[in-house]
């Protein structure tokens, strides 16, 4: 899932933060609250990244990761638990995008990409993750739900 930085039209984009709002809800309590922290801690990171802190940086790219792997957790306990058709592609796709914010942090620390550029890697994945993938978990979360059927333990 590398992203290619390299497009000219990419090139001129600025990272903006992220408004959260209710075309971002997923409809799913938990999720719904663990998008907004994550968003929440990107508009953060954008704000230290247009500073020189870089030892501040590093601490808040590091929090996103750890906070952005609890999530992944979580739902990935929600798609077992509701037996979700799509559960095996959202876990590998998880796991590709832990691996590609890895790969993105480690260039930055070693100099190879800018904050900036950083910056608007988390900004496409987040809003792809939220936007995306994770809707079509909420609808077959809240069909689940609206069936009657209860989940497994």
């Amino acid at each position: 899932m590398t992203l290619n930085n390299n497009q000219p039209n990419e090139a001129k984009s600025v990272a903006e933060p992220i408004v959260w709002s209710e075309n971002h809800l997923v409809g799913v309590e938990i999720i719904d609250t663990e998008h907004h922290a994550l968003i929440d801690l990107f508009n953060s990171i954008l704000a230290v990244s247009k500073s020189d802190n870089h030892a501040e940086l590093a601490i808040l790219l590091e929090q996103l990761g750890n906070i952005t792997a609890s999530h992944f957790a979580s739902e990935e306990t929600l798609m077992a638990q509701f037996d979700y058709a799509h559960a095996a592609q959202h876990r590998v796709d998880h796991q590709k995008l832990l691996d590609e914010y890895a790969h993105q942090v480690d260039d930055w620390r070693n100099k190879h990409i800018s904050a900036e550029l950083l910056c608007r890697f988390m900004h496409r994945w987040l809003l792809r993750h939220v936007i995306a993938s994770d809707m079509a978990l909420g609808e077959a979360i809240n069909r689940h739900a609206a069936s009657g059927l209860t989940s497994t333990p």
